[in-house]
């Protein structure tokens, strides 16, 4: 979803992740990411990604 209001654009993004550790076992990572950007004379400028809730389930 992204939601734009004036010269200010958010999001957000509902993420998974799948891994296999070294010892075999596999992992799946639930989260979910905010992001902020403005828009600015010089440019765009671009606020770091925010993760909220990680859930790791073996």
């Amino acid at each position: 979803m992204i939601r734009l209001e004036g010269d200010t654009a958010s999001g957000r993004a509902y993420m998974q992740q799948l891994g296999r550790m070294h010892d075999g076992m596999s992992r799946v990572n639930h989260g979910l990411c905010h992001a902020r950007d403005r828009r600015s004379p010089d440019g765009p400028t671009l606020a770091p990604l925010r993760a909220a809730s990680p859930v790791t389930v073996a």
